[in-house]
């Protein structure tokens, strides 16, 4: 198990926005930071900034990558200057932690399997006899659980179609056991898979996604009309990828300030949506504090780009949906499912 350090985001969620620059248009692209947090916070030290703020930068990193050495050596360094010597005990082991010699007869082999999966369903409050409901599939952010995403849909106050909630496939281990609480991810950053791997989690992770959907339609009066997916934060990405893989299957995709990854390749497969009709929804919040609001950008641009017929709509707030977002997400539901 690979050890965390102190600090925790609020929400649990490590946003990775790399994106070829020759793949976002010249005017968004200039805007966006596409660094990762390990370039950011290695700037900051070599610029003399604050050590709180190089701090913060290196732990939410080594909290995403816990096995780069040279960065847990760097922050050691840091902890013991500000005094922190407990937490740079931990951040030096880390740095020095070996593995015992690899024995050429232990090989291992990363593959699919086949296993049980949770999701959840809201009905309408009174379910007719013989009718049947349209349905939305809903996914949830990086750290989250589909009840998390349950409460907001409440919230929509719309109780004729038949919403489902499925939950990300891996446990994030180690921020279950320091919150106590349980974390999902839909991209396995805690199970060690190689960056080469990624691309085929975010296929699986979708694939479930819409196992999910399947097996809800096949249990429940689901109609006949096409679903929507709704994303938030990662699952606003993964959102993209279930639409990308199964387009014969949706109509429209909103997107919650979103994150966007480069694994998955899901904005290579953009013109797919606009070759089966799928429109999209890509809201996001100008202060997002979580989530760049340039990556909201982005994606809809890359989506126009594509041509997609896509809405970008800013709201105010951080980094979750605000009243006025909730309404605008009622009435783009409403148009499509009825």
């Amino acid at each position: 198990m690979s050890r965390r350090l102190p600090l925790v985001s609020l929400l649990g969620i490590i946003v990775g926005i790399v994106i070829s620059t020759a793949q976002v248009l010249p005017e968004v692209s200039a805007r966006a930071d596409k660094r990762t947090l390990r370039e950011r916070a290695d700037e900051a030290m070599q610029k003399g900034a604050p050590d709180s703020v190089v701090i913060s930068l290196y732990e939410q990193w080594l909290n995403a990558v816990p096995m780069d050495a040279e960065a847990a050596r760097q922050l050691s360094l840091l902890y013991t200057r500000v005094g922190r010597t407990a937490d740079a005990a931990i951040a030096a082991s880390m740095a020095t932690e070996t593995k015992p010699p690899a024995d050429p007869r232990i090989q291992t082999v990363n593959t699919l399997q086949v296993r049980m999966g949770t999701y959840k369903v809201l009905l309408p409050s009174v379910m007719k006899p013989a009718e049947k409901y349209p349905a939305v599939l809903v996914l949830h952010g990086n750290g989250h659980t589909e009840d998390t995403m349950v409460e907001w849909v409440k919230s929509l106050k719309m109780d004729s179609v038949i919403f489902v909630f499925p939950r990300a496939p891996y446990a994030k281990i180690p921020e279950i056991m320091a919150s106590h609480r349980p974390r999902f991810s839909g991209s396995g950053p805690d199970l060690g898979f190689p960056d080469s791997l990624l691309t085929d989690v975010v296929e699986a992770t979708a694939a479930w996604y819409h196992d999910a959907l399947t097996d809800a339609s096949a249990r429940f009066p689901v109609s006949k009309v096409k679903p929507v997916v709704i994303g938030f934060s990662q699952g606003g990405f993964l959102s993209y990828a279930v639409a990308t893989k199964y387009p014969q299957t949706f109509q429209s995709v909103v997107s919650i300030c979103a994150s966007m990854y480069q694994y998955g390749n899901v904005q290579r497969y953009f013109p797919t949506l606009a070759s089966y009709g799928i429109d999209a929804l890509v809201m996001h919040a100008k202060s997002d504090p979580v989530v760049p609001f340039q990556t909201g950008e982005m994606i809809a641009a890359l989506l126009k780009d594509a041509r997609v017929k896509c809405s970008f709509e800013a709201f105010e707030g951080g980094h979750w949906p605000s009243d006025v977002a909730t309404a605008r997400v009622r009435q783009w539901l409403h148009h499509h499912l009825h």
